[in-house]
């Protein structure tokens, strides 16, 4: 356990750059945002107050994407060097996962409050889910950086243990897919994508379901990352 939380702080430490540009990135957004409103709304003769739709949480996913692709390997090497185990390394990465999941959360939470004392702004998803609320909100945002991150580790991992036929069979692999899905349903009749409609549907209703399946999903991929790590070599 003591050197899970030893990994664990030196993960924080790792992701804090990160975090931080994400930070500013937001807050950035937010000040763009403003100024063209504010650009723009100056030439109507009649000023009035419209709650702004912000994409914070779009920002928020690509960083938590780029977290997990960029950083796991570079942490997986320095571990391995210091004595980490394997499973010691991919534990303390599931809770600073969590850790990055939840600041990014709350972090985004707080600019719309705060930014709801002189203008309204709703977050992206909120146009899906108007009613979901501010635990719908951190649960459904959690959920899917944490999604998002530990999509990062598989990815980089599958790239890491692969020869480069392998890397590009994976890089072609969502086109591939793709186009078969979508032959299927043409020789279906439209029932493949009707299947997967419904399928959202069922699982995506509300955001506390989304959030659990999003979870779900993340609980499958966490399985597939410890058993890609299991033997993954050192390399260079």
């Amino acid at each position: 356990m003591e050197k899970t939380i030893q990994t664990f702080r030196y993960l924080t430490k790792s992701f804090a750059a990160m975090t931080v540009i994400e930070f500013l990135v937001i807050l950035g957004t937010t000040a763009v945002m403003d100024l063209v409103w504010y650009l723009t709304d100056r030439y109507n003769s009649i000023h009035l107050v419209r709650p702004l739709t912000a994409p914070f949480e779009l920002t928020s996913a690509v960083f938590a994407l780029l977290i997990g692709l960029l950083l796991f390997t570079i942490n997986f090497k320095a571990a391995l060097a210091n004595g980490i185990s394997r499973k010691t390394f991919l534990l303390a990465n599931l809770l600073a996962a969590a850790l990055v999941a939840a600041v990014f959360s709350i972090f985004n939470m707080i600019v719309v409050l705060v930014h709801g004392l002189f203008w309204p702004v709703f977050l992206s998803f909120e146009v899906i889910y108007p009613n979901a609320g501010w635990t719908g909100s951190l649960a459904l945002q959690f959920s899917i950086y944490f999604l998002l991150l530990v999509t990062g580790w598989f990815v980089t991992l599958a790239y890491y243990r692969s020869n480069l036929a392998a890397k590009w069979a994976i890089s072609l692999a969502p086109f591939g897919l793709f186009g078969l899905l979508v032959e299927a349903s043409h020789l279906a009749g439209g029932a493949v994508f009707m299947a997967i409609w419904e399928y959202l549907q069922l699982n995506f209703g509300d955001p506390y379901r989304a959030a659990a399946s999003l979870l779900v999903y993340a609980a499958i991929l966490y399985g597939l990352v410890y058993l890609l790590i299991r033997r993954a070599p050192l390399k260079e």
